[in-house]
């Protein structure tokens, strides 16, 4: 069907592209018409009528015709059986069977030198039409040029002969076909005048009659094919200079020329570069070449296709050697394909090899270029840039991106994104294989020279990230050669961001223990704030080995806090725990006290969020007293603020303020963004629950700020939910569903369970006042499920109770009683007085829609109480309902 459409297309291109309103001229049919029988995504075979009218539009003869009705009637038998039903034809005319042929264009006329087309062809519409529309400029425009290129085994070949053969009508005067073998093994290029020679030849020149210089045969070609139709496809070229010579000045030709290389100094042509297939046109391809035996194992061909890196030239091998190798399933291949030590030779048969093909395109290059190939197979991560291609390899950058661009004009490389280079997966075993033939020392070498370059512009990064720490950091030397420099945060975050994943992956190499655990105190505070907690549990945890076999304590102890750290961040307090834990008990056993006050602030807030509110208020204290004595600003800062949180969730809200309000100006003096927005925020809180909205709705918009000049997402998502809870309480409830949707948002962009349980709570609170009881109801089940799932302390009787509020809003008293008693134990175990408070008011108006005006007025008088104890205006309401004595 596709490829009936395809030779539909071509035809009209044929005709000289006469525009759809012409041919609705011509035919009578209408435009619309027209343009559905040619859409090449059409899924029904066009009716016979409108392709004969179409045939006739185009100039076609009665011949034309009746080649295209014979046409028409085996696609149609192929896809609707051997009865065919169309205007113009008797319904109960008998047909003769027909085998279910892949349908063809008229056939050509002329000497047609073109090799058989692959049967098993596969895919490439897009880049057939592209073709196509190449072939359609040469009816008045001259000679067209069309010049394919892609990496070694992606097609290019199979897609120029296939193109050729449904383009051969178009080209009445020959289509004729030459390899020019510049990466055929054990074969030299061919020289333009040999290849001239055999055009010339081909097309009826006898030998005596062709000119000796180069020169005078290309002038002789051109002669020949001056006033003539004809298909010209080269393939496999070296560069535009073996090409250039063999190109028709003028008639109505067309060229075709595949290379590995980007023939950017081509002139007057367009490119087309061949990608990989996608994984349905891979597995299409595999499943043609194998036949049946693919049905029965659909994953495993899924997982070979994706093994061959979607590379048709390894897919075909692979199925190759399936279709020959009876007792072997797909899934026993998949086992042998899946060690990337063997997976080249397996990918080989007597006469095909990827390995081989690869190695061509390698021999071709420059002898620097062939050293960058080879360094590329030790880096370890997905991508580089051209900086830390120079550190690799010891080049000037602008060196090293010349010699990038050079690989990927010849498809060793791929540039997925600008300035990042890639290898595609082969080529990545391929490139690892050239480097292990170096010399160790060289190897080695390179690998260290990456690493300083990576770990010293994490360094400054880091400084123009967190300047106020730079001398917690390591001191790190700038290496020899290339460095990074950032202007400002901007970009120093985004480099950061970039490298992140290469960051990880050098912490890896071997025999550099060091820059691995420099690596892991110079990105603590980034992979925190940053929420990017997966890796950094890698990297710290490998840092913490490397520490442990040098005996280097105070790195150990390091190490171990920032891994407590990224529990905590991930929710995983027992884990943060346990970790801080034994950091505090290195330093202790040491007798190290200069980070002893950071492990205390950290363990209090692990305390602090498992609901021991009394356990944190003790470490924070011992912390204060710690940094002061130690004179340590910045951990002094940090503890002084995480007091404040801890009296504002003990009920002290005014000492709450005033030790918030000292935190915020301490970390103003030491220019930390960071703690100046948790600052900030905390601030917004305590006010919001005195009430005090306007002032908690400036404090969280300065905190949001700073959030985002610093890339600091975990905060970010806490400043965002703590503005919808104002807008909220301010009845603002649509900039309220605004904050609290976009705080869904970055809790699944950041993997963390419970904010996002959290923001959806507090839109069940919106819809509930909204009315929307039953949405709200929806809402609070699943923040409960969320929350239970991944956080069993003060959010989980929050949560609770929030539940408990719409059930009773719904007049279904009976199942909120128990949620609500389990949220009053959570917060008195805890000690929070607020959640405590509200837990029994919420109790109260259950008790009085069950009919217990007793307990209901003793709960909400205990709520009342604890209200005006803590000054907040919720005492008030409570009394204006009536609900006390």
């Amino acid at each position: 069907m596709g490829e009936f459409i395809l030779a539909l297309r071509a035809l009209k291109v044929g005709a000289g592209k006469p525009s759809l309103q012409e041919l609705q001229r011509r035919s009578g049919v209408p435009r619309s018409t027209l343009a559905d029988a040619l859409n090449p995504r059409r899924r029904e075979l066009p009716k016979l009528e409108v392709v004969l009218a179409l045939v006739r539009a185009c100039g076609g003869g009665a011949p034309e015709e009746q080649r295209w009705r014979a046409a028409w009637k085996r696609v149609a038998q192929a896809t609707d059986g051997v009865r065919i039903q169309s205007a113009g034809t008797d319904p109960d005319a008998p047909l003769e069977p027909t085998a279910p042929t892949a349908p063809t264009a008229p056939a050509a006329s002329g000497r047609n030198f073109l090799p058989p087309g692959p049967a098993d062809f596969t895919a490439r519409e897009k880049e057939v039409l592209s073709i196509i529309e190449a072939a359609g400029t040469t009816a008045e425009a001259g000679p067209a040029l069309l010049a394919v290129d892609g990496m070694a085994g992606v097609g290019k070949t199979a897609l120029a002969v296939h193109a050729g053969h449904r383009l051969a009508h178009l080209f009445p005067d020959g289509q004729y076909y030459l390899d020019l073998h510049a990466h055929t093994v054990g074969q030299d290029p061919v020289d333009p005048a040999a290849a001239l020679d055999t055009l010339l030849r081909t097309h009826g020149r006898s030998a005596d009659s062709i000119p000796a210089g180069l020169a005078e045969r290309a002038a002789a070609w051109r002669a020949e094919l001056a006033d003539h139709r004809v298909l010209l496809v080269i393939d496999n070229a070296a560069s535009a200079e073996q090409v250039r010579p063999l190109l028709p000045g003028s008639g109505g030709s067309l060229v075709l020329v595949t290379s590995r290389r980007r023939l950017v100094s081509l002139e007057g042509g367009r490119s087309l570069s061949l990608d990989l297939l996608s994984a349905a046109d891979a597995v299409l391809l595999f499943q043609r070449v194998l036949g049946p035996r693919a049905d029965a194992e659909p994953e495993a061909v899924a997982a070979i296709v994706e093994l061959c890196g979607r590379l048709p030239l390894a897919i075909r091998i692979a199925a190759a050697r399936l279709r020959h190798r009876s007792s072997w399933s797909v899934a026993l291949l998949v086992e042998r394909l899946s060690d990337e030590r063997r997976r080249l030779g397996e990918l080989a048969t007597s006469d095909l090899a990827v390995a081989a093909a690869f190695q061509t395109s390698f021999n071709h290059l420059a002898w620097q270029e062939q050293r960058v190939f080879a360094q590329l197979g030790l880096v370890p991560g997905a991508d580089v840039d051209a900086r830390a291609v120079a550190a690799l390899v010891g080049l000037r950058t602008d060196d090293a991106e010349r010699s990038l661009e050079e690989l990927l004009d010849a498809h060793l490389v791929e540039q997925l994104q600008a300035d990042r280079y890639t290898l595609h997966d082969l080529l990545r075993i391929h490139s690892a294989a050239q480097a292990a033939s170096l010399p160790e020392a060289e190897r080695e070498n390179a690998l260290q020279q990456l690493f300083d370059h990576y770990r010293y512009s994490a360094s400054i990064a880091m400084d123009a990230m967190f300047p106020h720490e730079r001398h917690r950091r390591p001191e790190i030397k700038p290496p020899n050669g290339v460095t990074e420099e950032f202007t400002d945060r901007t970009a120093a975050v985004n480099w950061l961001d970039t490298e992140r994943s290469n960051l990880v992956a050098a912490s890896g190499l071997p025999g550099l223990p060091q820059h691995a655990i420099d690596l892991s105190a110079i990105l603590a505070r980034y992979l925190e704030r940053g929420a990017h907690g997966k890796q950094a549990l890698v990297l710290h945890e490998r840092a913490l080995r490397l520490a442990r076999a040098a005996g280097d304590v105070v790195a150990e102890a390091g190490a171990l806090r920032f891994i407590g750290l990224t529990h905590l961040q991930l929710r995983d307090y027992q884990s943060a725990l346990a970790a801080l834990e034994e950091a505090m008990a290195v330093l202790q056993e040491h007798g190290r006290k200069d980070s002893l006050a950071a492990v205390l602030n950290n363990l209090g807030a692990v305390h602090g969020l498992l609901g021991r509110l009394d356990q944190s208020l003790h470490h924070f204290e011992q912390a204060l007293r710690l940094s002061r004595a130690e004179g340590d600003d910045s951990n002094e800062a940090i503890a002084v603020g995480n007091l404040g949180l801890i009296h504002r969730r003990q009920g002290r809200l005014e000492e709450s303020l005033a030790l918030n309000r000292e935190a915020l100006e301490l970390q103003r003096r030491l220019g930390n963004t960071i703690g100046q927005s948790i600052s900030l925020d905390n601030l917004g809180v305590t006010c919001r629950h005195l009430g005090r909205l306007d002032e908690a709705l400036e404090h969280h918009r300065q905190a949001l700020v700073l959030d985002r000049e610093g890339n600091d997402r975990t905060g970010e998502l806490i400043t965002i939910d703590n503005l919808g809870l104002i807008h909220f309480l301010m009845g603002d409830h649509a900039a309220a569903l605004a904050r609290f949707e976009e705080a869904v948002t970055l809790s699944g962009q950041l993997e963390d369970r419970t904010s996002e349980g959290i923001a959806l709570g507090n839109i069940g609170n919106v819809r509930r006042e909204q009315g929307r009881t039953e949405e709200a109801l929806q809402h609070h089940r699943t923040a409960l499920d969320l929350i239970r799932a991944h956080d069993g302390t003060l959010n989980l009787a929050e949560a609770l109770n929030n539940l408990g509020e719409t059930l009773s809003a719904l007049r279904t008293p009976e199942p909120a009683l128990p949620l609500h008693n389990e949220a009053l134990e959570i917060a008195e175990t805890c000690g929070d007085p607020i959640e405590t408070a509200r837990s029994r008011d919420l109790l109260g108006r259950v008790q009085h829609q069950l009919g217990d005006q007793r307990a209901a007025r003793e709960l909400h008088a205990l709520a009342r109480a604890a209200y005006l104890r803590m000054g907040l205006p919720q005492a008030a309401a409570l009394a204006a309902r009536g609900c006390c004595p």
